[in-house]
């Protein structure tokens, strides 16, 4: 039973977003570009139906539309984007002069499935404790089931962590494998999620914090001695949400570059791997 050197594959993880940035950058600006702008759309387009009614509790009834395309979109983007990098540190294939990158190959595809299901799997969790409580009063035993099932999922999560670059390798999902290479390292791999994700979190959650704080803090002032408040607070509100969109699209390109690198390491740590070594493609199983 292999063990999961925790702090080598961080190191791992780090070494490749600062060495491979403009490969990273290369490679996923462009799928998460299209998010951030539909992020930015939807928001925009929301301020200003608030504004045109008076009214900042208002939604429009294309919002929950809107929303549901975003996800959806947010899901295929994470699929290109994240089996372009496995591809690059499982096959050192950087994909050569790809500057638009769009692939919807076996891989993606379910990389795609696989949200989804993950998705479902969400809804039906939270969607069961909530039920409990409203059929029968009993809130304490649905939040009991909540946490339950919660910590299952967590560790679901956890121990199906190598699920993702065994689809880039074999071309298919195996959940036993992907449970047999993870035995034994539940905390080891929680330790690389928490230790490899916290800086960038802490660094982009602190910047974000801050301009929200100083930015939002006058608007309220400034709107109400405007001759036209509600278009003045959707000014100041859209140039917050065109700042934070921007910010957003970096962060994602960063934490895109860390997290793939943390599970790809962490896989190669697991199958004894070295972690300059490469997969031969043809000879990896894949169908």
């Amino acid at each position: 039973m292999r063990k999961v050197p925790v702090l080598e594959v961080v190191k791992f993880a780090y070494l490749f977003l600062f060495h491979e940035f403009g490969t990273i950058f290369r490679l996923v600006w462009f799928p998460l570009a299209i998010v951030a702008l539909l992020g930015f759309a939807q928001g925009y387009l929301g301020i200003e139906a608030k504004v045109a009614a008076a009214d900042f509790t208002y939604e429009p009834p294309s919002a929950a539309i809107f929303n549901l395309l975003v996800q959806i979109v947010s899901i295929v983007a994470f699929a290109m984007t994240a089996v372009a990098l496995h591809r690059v540190i499982l096959f050192n294939d950087r994909l050569p002069g790809t500057w638009l990158l769009f692939s919807l190959k076996r891989p993606e595809r379910l990389f795609i499935g696989l949200s989804f299901l993950v998705g479902l799997v969400a809804i039906v969790a939270v969607a069961i404790p909530a039920v409990l409580a409203a059929t029968t009063g009993a809130s304490a035993a649905g939040i009991l089931i909540g946490v339950i099932l919660l910590g299952i999922g967590a560790y679901l999560v956890v121990r199906l962590w190598p699920i993702y670059p065994i689809i880039v390798v074999e071309g298919r999902f195996s959940f036993r494998e992907a449970f047999a290479l993870s035995k034994g390292n539940f905390w080891r791999l929680v330790a690389v999620g928490t230790l490899g994700m916290l800086p960038v979190m802490i660094v982009g959650g602190g910047a974000t914090l801050l301009f929200t704080r100083f930015y939002l803090a006058g608007v309220d002032e400034w709107a109400a001695a405007s001759d036209d408040p509600f278009r003045s607070a959707g000014d100041a509100l859209q140039t917050y949400l065109a700042v934070v969109s921007i910010s957003g699209f970096l962060f994602s390109v960063v934490a895109t570059g860390i997290g793939v690198p943390l599970i790809c390491y962490s896989y190669k740590a697991l199958r004894n791997i070295g972690a300059f070594e490469y997969l031969d493609e043809n000879a990896a199983g894949r169908t």
